[in-house]
């Protein structure tokens, strides 16, 4: 078993500066637009325009807010709002 060397030996401690890279991905590794849009598609398929709307709304609130686009928030913050129960059954009756 490899032990783990302590802060002196990697060089860690008090001072120590660590090099972070942050990676921008917008439209460069992924179609953002495409996967935007097929996104949407299936919440209008799944659970109807009303809430598709609605969802996209919440998007733009996070998206205003953090100045960044965050789906994680975006969910969070649709189901706190949203009774799933009630717009999953509403979206199975009006299919």
């Amino acid at each position: 078993m490899t032990q783990r060397p302590s802060e002196s030996e990697a060089g860690g401690g008090p001072g120590d500066e660590r090099t972070v890279f942050l990676l921008d991905v917008d439209n460069t590794l992924l179609d953002n637009d495409a996967a935007k849009a097929e996104l949407g598609r299936r919440i209008r398929e799944h659970l109807g325009a009303g809430c598709a709307e609605r969802f996209w709304a919440v998007y733009e609130e996070v998206r205003a807010e953090w100045t960044v686009v965050s789906y994680p928030l975006t969910l969070a913050r649709y189901w706190e709002e949203t009774d799933p129960a009630a717009t999953v059954d509403s979206a199975r009756t009006s299919s």
